[in-house]
């Protein structure tokens, strides 16, 4: 079934169009794996949250205790970029000349509104929790926003890291003529506390998105699980998103056929799937079949994650047989 086919991996994301039931699948993928004993943190970064609703418990942006051994949040956009500013902000007030907090001030009311700062703050946050878990044992369930917002927050932690890389690399190169000026005046050749504190912050931060970039393109540590309907958009999507997917590193673990109408044999499922047999080939499949009412509450959840349907697909990755 789904839960082992993801044993091991400490980091599993939910992606896909939205509408097809990424959330209800984490959920129910958080809910089954606290039901056997592991401790799990379920994190929503979907804008629409429906965590709250789907538990029938309040969820809010720290987390919270909804059962033995499962936590959850919802994160929050502006409320992930309001704090990653003011830490942001703090720092540079310490480390900025006495005089400067107004210009400190300014540059951070500038910055909430660049583009890519919502990203920015999320995968910052997400960075920390994966470290946290990765400390704890806790497994990480992470459910996405729909899917261009994904992809975008996906290729952030290569493209940070490098650009984290480079101003390693100016503050060194700035280091070391402050040095030989020093040098050259008679003063002092040793590197400042206010230098080595820059230094080791720029460091630390590359340190923590080189360990999510590391995570999330290790398929041992992390497991993807695509989530599509039987439909063709949903499908067609699916493909477009596992193909920018291997562009980025990140290998899918499973695709889950969501809403799959009861009766529908394998056969049938592998014609609707079929422009997934390319991109996906390899990749398990799973089913659940569609229900009068999606689960709600976390008996409902917990009996869903026994109810996913393993399906085989052939050597061409097209006909399908009942596993």
């Amino acid at each position: 079934m789904l839960l082992d086919a993801l044993a091991g991996r400490g980091l599993i994301l939910t992606g896909g169009k939205g509408g097809v039931g990424k959330t209800t699948t984490a959920a129910t993928l958080a809910a089954g794996l606290a039901a056997r004993g592991e401790p799990v943190l379920l994190v929503s970064t979907d804008p629409a949250h429906n965590l709250g609703h789907i538990f029938e418990r309040d969820v809010g942006p720290e987390p919270r205790s909804l059962a033995p051994n499962l936590r959850a949040l919802e994160l929050d956009p502006a409320s992930a970029v309001t704090a990653h500013l003011e830490a942001v902000g703090a720092t540079l007030r310490r480390l900025m000349p006495a005089g400067s907090g107004g210009e400190v001030a300014r540059h951070m009311d500038r910055a909430r509104h660049a583009p890519g700062m919502a990203e920015a703050a999320l995968l910052d946050r997400l960075a920390d929790l994966a470290e946290a878990a990765a400390r704890t044992g806790e497994r990480l369930v992470i459910d996405t926003a729909p899917t261009g917002h994904t992809l975008a927050l996906l290729q952030l932690p290569e493209m940070m890291t490098a650009w984290t890389d480079g101003l390693l690399k100016n503050r060194e190169e700035s280091d070391r003529f402050a040095r030989r000026a020093r040098a050259l005046s008679g003063r002092d050749e040793a590197e400042t506390p206010r230098d080595l504190e820059i230094r080791q912050i720029l460091g630390r931060r590359r340190e923590k998105l080189a360990g999510l970039r590391a995570a999330l393109t290790d398929p041992a540590r992390t497991g993807f699980v695509l989530v599509t309907t039987p439909e063709r958009m949903p499908v067609l999507e699916t493909a477009a998103m596992a193909r920018a997917l291997d562009g980025t590193g990140i290998a899918p673990a499973a695709l889950v056929a969501n809403r799959v109408k009861p009766g529908m044999d394998d056969a049938a499922l592998a014609a609707r799937l079929s422009p997934l047999d390319g991109p996906l080939k390899g990749v398990p499949r799973f089913a659940m079949e569609e229900a009068r009412t999606e689960p709600m509450g976390l008996a409902a959840l917990e009996s869903a994650a026994e109810r996913f349907r393993a399906v085989q697909t052939d050597s061409a990755g097209g006909s399908m047989d009942r596993a």
